[in-house]
């Protein structure tokens, strides 16, 4: 039996010149070992509990700060370590965390400088040198901005079931998905003509489930883009063809995808399947030893429990399906050698399509965010699935947050609740 899975999650992939860790530096901070292993290992929720008791590193305290999107205080130490040293390793690292920060909040101008910053410290080559179309892309881009007119709370009653929301651009209405795990907002080639968005710049490499792409996408801004009194400016777009997924089967004015920057603006969302949907409404009280929701760089990762063993989740409402992934099977052999049978899974995304061999478990139960989730005929891939999928044990997808009457992810509290 094959399985079908579809994932409408794009990504830009930045020019990244720091691809490990290195031990030495750390030679002379023996009571941070364990701290150093938390922070290569991107386990950002336990880094932060850590840290709470320990003497940390600037680095470690910033990169705990962005990961938890206090970006006032992640600038302000990872600009120490930048500042005591610019042509270091550990400062190539503070680079890499502060440009995912500002990309994923539509800072370009900030990203550009330290992606400058970057390549001329790591290479003596220039940023437009080194990186290419990439670069180029993201220095053109003008900062997205948002405004509150009025109260920002809005409801929407679900369309189909899409988890969407109703949008004016440049004086056109239509109504665009919302995806937790797509670093840019995406837009197909006739949705981008109809509503009058000139192109930025072109041949950006792309990211999605089935490879990336060389110069996979061009690059549009939304000078305008307007849902009841939540105003944006400079709203970019990865543009896509028509013929591919998402959009092959949906009609004009709906093709289109609003990611991470305009989320982030939104900053709460709360939804009821076959009910409203509401965005713009007051945070939670900020407490980060209770936050469940993180960023991985552009990921929004969430923690669970299987088994009493916590376990770190993407959060993609982009996928219409679950899956587990290869740090699962390696965590729960024994659950996949006792009830798992031998698949196969054709996942299909922007990039195209693929078959991959993956176990299938019949039913998995999960604890996550207050909620005992049921993934059934939950699919196991036993490589490596995505581009992070070496350090998520899997993806929560639209099939788990269905169950729950009740999701509300709060970008301000960073807390994701399912009741």
């Amino acid at each position: 039996m094959t399985q079908v899975s579809k994932q409408i999650s794009v990504r830009i992939l930045l020019p990244v010149i720091l691809t490990c860790v290195a031990s030495a530096i750390f030679a002379a901070d023996q009571p941070t070992a364990d701290l150093k292993s938390l922070y290569e290992g991107h386990h950002w929720f336990q880094l932060r509990d850590a840290i709470g008791k320990a003497e940390a590193l600037p680095l470690y305290r910033g990169a705990v700060a962005a990961a938890f999107d206090q970006r006032e205080e992640a600038e302000q130490y990872l600009g120490r370590v930048i500042a005591a040293a610019p042509a270091s390793q550990k400062a190539a690292e503070a680079r890499d965390i502060l440009i995912a920060m500002q990309v994923r909040a539509g800072r370009y101008t900030q990203a550009a400088m330290n992606m400058t910053e970057q390549m001329e410290s790591s290479s003596g080559k220039t940023a437009a040198h080194e990186s290419g179309g990439m670069y180029d892309a993201i220095a053109k881009l003008p900062d997205m901005t948002v405004s509150y007119h009025g109260s920002p709370a809005q409801q929407y009653e679900m369309s189909d079931d899409r988890l969407s929301v109703p949008i004016v651009i440049n004086g056109m209405r239509a109504d665009f998905l919302l995806d937790t795990d797509s670093d840019i907002s995406v837009i197909s080639e006739s949705e981008a003509t109809r509503l009058g968005l000139p192109v930025t710049a072109g041949k950006v490499r792309v990211s999605g489930e089935a490879g990336d792409q060389e110069n996979g996408g061009r690059i549009v801004v939304a000078k305008n883009l307007v849902t009841g009194n939540i105003e944006f400016n400079n709203v970019a777009f990865i543009v896509v063809p028509d013929g591919q997924e998402p959009f092959v089967e949906l009609p004009a004015g709906k093709r289109g995808i609003l990611g991470l920057p305009v989320l982030l603006g939104f900053r709460t969302l709360r939804w009821r399947p076959g009910g409203p949907i509401e965005i713009g409404f007051a945070s939670a009280k900020e407490d980060l030893s209770r936050a469940n929701l993180c960023f991985d760089k552009d990921d929004p990762v969430t923690l669970a429990e299987f088994q009493e063993r916590k376990i770190d989740l993407l959060l993609d409402t982009g996928a219409d399906e679950s899956e587990l992934w290869s740090p699962f099977a390696k965590e729960f052999s024994t659950v996949i050698s006792e009830y798992g049978m031998k698949d196969s899974k054709t996942v299909t995304g922007y990039t195209g399509s693929k078959d991959v061999d993956v176990v299938t478990l019949p039913e998995v139960q999960i604890e996550i965010a207050g909620f005992h989730a049921k993934l059934r005929s939950a699919p196991v891939f036993m490589k490596v699935a995505a581009n992070s999928g070496n350090r998520y044990f899997g993806r929560v997808g639209m099939d788990v947050l269905r169950q729950s009457q009740t999701v509300t992810i709060d970008f301000g509290a960073m807390t994701f609740t399912m009741k």
